[in-house]
């Protein structure tokens, strides 16, 4: 099959066409093959005196080298990208998570207020408290009353809710996703020999 040599066609066939070879990286003796030496060098493996390496497309898409605007540059050669990625922080989207906080000890005040201490005394009117001009807390009475300051509750032995620990609920299983396109496998072939291609 005729072709340029360093020229890379997909085939889809089960086999190398005759002055043709599978991109899958094999390294090559430069002494037999010194026009597709000339060509790629040693820009895909090899030692780049006594060997050299084809391509490995194998698995691989190929991308034009260059800069690409608004991308970055591609150098001849070079290989990125993987087929699983697995997020992190810093690629995943904005979320929230549900937490639930727990508390072992409910909060709880004392109020304190002094009363009359006996039987047989008057019911405050409209069963509000009430003071007379001694400021006592149930007015009249037959017995003697504790006085309470003037517009003042005392509310002592305040304390808040002990938290035990808040739980933040987890969300996913780190596992990668598949970053993979929809894809169809074929053979990728180089032209060893054939015709040499010119600069101008």
């Amino acid at each position: 099959m005729d072709g340029t040599v360093g020229e890379i066609r997909l085939f889809a066939g089960s086999f190398a066409p005759r002055s043709w070879a599978f991109c899958q990286g094999q390294v090559m003796p430069v002494s037999r093959y010194t026009a597709l030496f000339s060509l790629i060098g040693s820009i895909y493996g090899g030692n780049g005196s006594s060997t050299f390496a084809l391509p490995n497309l194998a698995g691989r898409t190929p991308v034009g080298a260059g800069a690409s605007p608004g991308t970055q540059t591609y150098v001849l050669g070079e290989q990125a990208g993987s087929v699983n990625v697995t997020l992190d922080a810093s690629t995943t989207p904005l979320h929230t998570h549900v937490t639930t906080a727990g508390h072992s000890t409910p909060g709880s005040a004392t109020i304190t207020i002094n009363a009359v201490n006996s039987a047989n005394s008057l019911t405050p009117e409209n069963n509000y408290l009430g003071t007379d001009s001694s400021i006592s807390f149930y007015a009249p009475a037959t017995a003697p009353v504790a006085a309470m300051a003037q517009d003042t509750i005392t509310v002592s032995n305040v304390t808040a809710p002990q938290i035990n620990g808040v739980t933040l609920a987890t969300a996913g299983r780190s596992l990668p996703h598949n970053n993979m396109q929809p894809y169809l496998a074929l053979n990728v072939i180089i032209c060893l020999s054939g015709d040499f291609p010119a600069r101008n």
